[in-house]
Formats: C-alpha cells, sequence, structure tokens
C-alpha cells in the first residue's frame, strides 16, 4: 500500500486512520479494488500515455498507473488491467489427471478436459471471461484494435448473423 503524507492527493479519510490500515493484512479484494474498474487513456506532456482511473486528474497530483509510449499500447493496458485482478472461473486441477488429460472447471462446474495440462491457455480463458463480462474493457480493446481490424470484425458479425 502506499505511503501516506502531504504529497498524497486529497483523500476523505485522515493520514493516520490509512496509516493505520497500513498495519493490516489486505483482504483478498483489495488486488481487485487497486487494478479492477475503469482505466482511461490520458496524453501525457512528453509524447507518452498515461493510464488513470477515471476519477483521477494528473493536473490534480495524480501520478499514472502506468506510462507508456505508444497509444495501442495503453489502451491493452486499460482493457486487461481490471482483469487481471479479477478472482478466476477457470481452472485445471493436475490430480483430476486421468485418461482423457486434465479437467478444465468454470466456476467449479467441469466443462472439458484438455489433452495436456496448458495454464496458458487457463489464462487465457480467465482473461477472455473478465473480458466478456466488461464492455469498458471491450471497448478499449476494440478501440486498439484499430479501424482496420474494425472493419473486418464488421463483416465477419454481418455474415455470422
Amino acid at each position: 500500500m502506499p505511503d501516506h503524507d502531504d504529497s498524497t492527493p486529497a483523500n476523505a479519510f485522515h493520514p493516520d486512520y490509512l496509516r493505520q490500515l497500513d498495519q493490516h493484512d489486505d483482504p483478498v479484494t483489495a488486488d481487485e479494488a487497486v487494478t479492477g474498474g475503469f482505466w482511461r487513456v490520458m496524453p501525457l506532456d512528453d509524447d507518452r500515455f498515461g493510464l488513470f482511473r477515471v476519477w483521477e486528474h494528473p493536473e490534480d497530483g495524480d501520478e499514472p498507473f502506468a506510462t507508456l509510449t505508444d497509444r495501442d499500447t495503453a489502451l491493452l493496458a486499460a482493457a486487461f488491467l481490471p482483469l487481471v485482478a479479477r478472482a478466476r472461473s477457470f481452472s485445471t486441477h493436475s490430480e483430476d489427471a486421468a485418461p482423457g488429460g486434465p479437467v478444465l472447471y468454470r466456476d467449479g462446474r467441469v466443462v472439458g478436459r484438455l489433452r495436456y495440462s496448458d495454464p496458458e491457455l487457463t489464462e487465457a480463458l480467465n482473461l477472455a471471461d473478465g473480458l466478456a463480462r466488461s464492455p469498458a474493457s471491450i471497448a478499449s480493446f476494440l478501440e486498439a484494435a484499430g479501424a482496420a481490424a474494425l472493419e473486418q470484425v464488421g463483416k465477419i458479425l454481418v455474415r455470422r448473423s
């Protein structure tokens, strides 16, 4: 947790109270509370792009969560940052690896088997699941994809309907 001093932007809670909270372990929801929610990309004075929570403003002294050299990467970070802290829906368990491969679970329910244990696929499914649940993340992702990709996506979707 960050230090709380006079340089910290205004906060409704007294600095002594925030320091007292720093003495305790964070709850399991802390990671998602820090990185979840809505992020926006704002240009910075040095031709970089900052990633800010929607209520943060550099003119108020808020520091960006990240600074990136190109807008597309910043948009991807804005799309996926809330997703990496989410509780995972998909999992596999090595002790379930019987003939037919490891069992794939979604929210504790069996949804299939994998031929081989594949942690990267499981993580990708978790990110895709989070993306599908977040219109703001979808919008940032699509904006990062650019006009050429969106034009092709539009054609694909029309032909699928």
